[in-house]
């Protein structure tokens, strides 16, 4: 209950923000290639987004048997995310491109983590798809991040031309299946499937 306070208090400061802003942010399609999948960002106020992520995310981890090497797991990712595109103005003011959303910004997020449903076990040079639990990956599966986290960050995002983008973002999550609080760091790399200049609503 405490979370949720917290959590609406954060977006109702995000828009509180955006209604002093004379930027436009932009709607947003677009594939991802780091985590690949689809992602979409609709305007909410002048500064204030909603972001919408679906994809598939490949997790590394390190063997408890050091000497077995590595696990490879792909995992399903949903984010979803409010931002506030906090520099807009100053920006524009000097200058710069703030096209589709090229600022930086500071976000309240959500983010959903499925299950592995594939990995690589380093040690038996295999892949499984939910096998018996016969190998070392099956065994430490577990162990890799996944489950529901709650958290906010900070990023930059920046557009290298009208089809590409780089999304970088930091900062403390709260997961509730280890019932802890994790650090996230995220990059996106985006190519735009489609622009519009006026607001979405």
């Amino acid at each position: 209950m405490k979370m949720n306070f917290y959590k609406y208090l954060f977006i109702i400061l995000l828009s509180v923000l955006s209604l002093k802003s004379e930027c436009q942010t932009e709607h947003i399609n677009g594939i991802s290639l780091f985590f690949p999948g689809y992602l979409h960002e609709i305007p909410i106020f002048n500064q204030l987004t909603a972001r919408l992520q679906l994809g598939i995310m490949p997790q590394i981890q390190q063997s408890k048997n050091i000497e077995t090497g590595i696990n490879g797991y792909l995992s399903g990712l949903a984010s979803f995310s409010f931002r506030n595109y906090y520099n807009h103005n100053s920006r524009q003011n000097r200058g710069k491109n703030t096209s589709l959303n090229s600022a930086d910004y500071v976000s309240i997020m959500t983010q959903y983590i499925t299950p592995p449903v594939v990995f690589y076990d380093n040690a038996c040079k295999c892949i499984d798809f939910e096998g018996d639990r016969i190998s070392r990956a099956e065994e430490e599966k577990e162990d890799i991040m996944q489950g529901l986290l709650l958290g906010v960050n900070w990023g930059i995002q920046r557009n290298f031309s009208q089809k590409f983008s780089v999304d970088l973002n930091i900062g403390p999550a709260y997961s509730l299946k280890s019932k802890d609080f994790t650090f996230l760091a995220n990059l996106t790399l985006l190519i735009f499937l489609n622009q519009n200049s006026n607001n979405y609503w």
